[in-house]
């Protein structure tokens, strides 16, 4: 009885386990499905793409045969991505000015990002290139305008690189600043050199 018992649980355990990779196929066969998808939408994208860069070339030629229609370069797009340009350089300083003084970690600015603009980051060079541009935007508030600060690591074990937000430093950002904070009303007749003291 207790062997039957025995072999009992370990049946209900391989049925479990059975179960979990029926789960997680499914959801790699969702996902395989949807990249296959985007795939063929890129396929489509890239071959019009393709089409048009030929016509151009073409034109080019036409035009002036000694012109290389290569001298422009490429031209990396922008638009769409987050939103109007500067989106995301926008949303990861109010993130780190909402937490001050409070560091935030570059994994999580960029999980928040993620999460913010909605993006679908299927593969790992799509996560690798996001991460990259989140670097590359912190890289930017810190050192070209010094209203962000990443901290020194306080241990060997600490794996990502925190940053906490600073502020303008400038006068004409301290000036603004200063233009902005508005002072308290005062009551009728109230003395602003010296505070009201109540009567003993």
């Amino acid at each position: 009885m207790n062997e039957r018992a025995a072999v009992l649980g370990q049946l209900g355990k391989a049925q479990e386990r059975a179960e979990s990779f029926d789960r997680a196929a499914r959801r790699w066969e969702e996902l395989r499905a949807k990249a296959v998808f985007r795939r063929e939408d890129a396929e489509q994208a890239a071959a019009e793409k393709l089409r048009t860069l030929q016509a151009l070339d073409v034109s080019i030629a036409l035009v002036d045969s000694r012109v290389r229609s290569d001298a422009a370069g490429r031209v990396v797009p922008w638009k769409d991505k987050y939103g109007t340009r500067g989106a995301l350089s926008s949303y990861i300083r109010a993130a780190l000015r909402d937490a001050a003084p409070q560091p935030i970690s570059g994994a999580e600015l960029t999980n928040l990002a993620t999460a913010h603009f909605n993006l679908k980051l299927l593969t790992p060079p799509e996560r690798k290139s996001f991460r990259d541009t989140v670097k590359s935007v912190l890289r930017l508030a810190v050192q070209r305008d010094g209203v962000v600060e990443r901290l020194q690591r306080t241990s060997a074990k600490q794996r990502n690189q925190l940053y906490r937000w600073k502020g303008p430093t400038s006068l004409a950002s301290l000036r603004a600043w200063a233009d902005a904070v508005q002072e308290p009303e005062r009551e009728p007749g109230e003395n602003p050199a010296r505070p009201q003291v109540a009567a003993q």
